[in-house]
């Protein structure tokens, strides 16, 4: 029995010793299982060109299972190919800004043997895609006579490609062009000359403001040449001011701003009354059709134009009011028929401006009935 007991401990000993022994072999089964997996799974992201993502679980791996076959070079692709694809981003977004150059540069600077070919090709023919669109914003430029943008934008294409007879010979072009123009002293004048007649213009002077504008078109200004195109069609609107239908009032009102340097003249006075008036009547128009916004949309307008028309102020004061009864009803129906109650808030946000409480309170219900 003495001699039975330490047999029976060290048998027990000898047991535990295998167990430990078989789970720690289990473990390292595991362990390289979990390790193998991880490694297809990095290599399943390089195929589908996510390198950043493959790199973090190459990484990873390194530390815990460094001799796996492979990984290593795998690691110094993966650097060199998240380089490539931030040149490849960096390229993308130059292109978005129509910095051809600088795309070209960073598309230059992928390396040859890269496994993002895709990718590579792709941002290629954007880049060509680009060109030719610039291409003819360059020549729209140069039909302007915007010799300065013209010039930038061929001079742009050539650092993306050098080849390009087009953008050489536009370039070209652009330099004469520009180098012919009148010099800064000149511009000078022109432009006291191009504020001169906008200054008659708004003074009610039409006729002197053309006179002026047209000694200094003649001069190569393309400032005064605009003006002196608003001017003219100005005078076309205003011979007839008194059958324009509301476009044309907008139209005339519009130029009226523009040619004005932002300020309205004292020759649209009748015109400005004339297209309150129509804005109101189309208002009314609209309410009697129960075209609610619509209505409103046309008051405002109406008022800007006419602070004191007291037709379309009764009107805005109205539409507010319905709306006002409008939130009391959707209101009404928010806990039985929300969505109901949700269509009818969108009246309210139609029919008022952002600034309105009404307006807040519907988008805020909106905003709570949606979720």
């Amino acid at each position: 029995m003495l001699l039975l007991v330490p047999a029976l401990a060290l048998g027990w000993v000898c047991l535990r010793a295998h167990q430990a022994a078989v789970a720690k072999s289990e473990e390292a089964r595991r362990a390289k299982e979990a390790a193998a997996y991880a490694f297809q799974r990095g290599k399943k992201l390089v195929r589908q060109g996510d390198w950043r993502q493959a790199q973090l679980t190459f990484e990873a791996l390194q530390a815990q299972a460094p001799e796996l076959p492979g990984l290593q070079d795998y690691i110094e692709r993966g650097k060199k190919e998240i380089e490539n694809q931030n040149l490849l981003e960096r390229a993308t977004a130059a292109l978005e800004e129509d910095e051809l150059g600088a795309a070209a540069e960073a598309l230059g600077s992928v390396s040859p043997d890269t496994q993002l070919r895709s990718q590579l090709q792709q941002a290629r023919a954007l880049l060509e895609q680009h060109s030719v669109a610039q291409m003819n914003e360059a020549r729209r430029a140069l039909a302007e006579r915007d010799y300065p943008r013209a010039l930038e934008i061929a001079e742009d294409v050539l650092a993306a490609l050098p080849k390009n007879g087009e953008a050489e010979s536009l370039a070209e072009r652009a330099r004469r062009a520009a180098a012919a123009r009148p010099k800064p002293l000149a511009q000078g004048r022109l432009a006291r000359m191009r504020n001169a007649a906008a200054q008659r213009f708004r003074v009610g002077d039409l006729k002197g403001a053309i006179s002026v504008a047209e000694k200094c078109a003649v001069k190569v200004s393309e400032p005064c040449r605009r003006l002196l195109g608003q001017l003219r069609e100005i005078a076309a609107l205003l011979g007839q001011a008194e059958q324009l239908d509301l476009p044309g009032l907008e139209r005339l009102l519009e130029l009226d701003m523009r040619a004005g340097g932002g300020h309205a003249s004292s020759l649209v006075v009748p015109a400005v009354a004339r297209a309150a008036a129509l804005y109101y009547n189309a208002a009314v128009q609209a309410k009697g059709a129960a075209q609610w916004a619509r209505a409103m949309e046309l008051a405002a307008k109406a008022l800007t134009l006419a602070p004191d028309h007291r037709g379309a102020r009764s009107l805005v004061g109205e539409l507010k009011a319905r709306a006002k009864e409008l939130f009391v009803f959707a209101y009404s129906l928010k806990d039985t028929t929300p969505e109901e109650a949700v269509v009818k808030f969108k009246e309210v946000l139609a029919m008022t401006p952002p600034d309105d409480e009404f307006h807040r309170k519907a988008q805020a219900w909106i905003g709570k009935l949606s979720r």
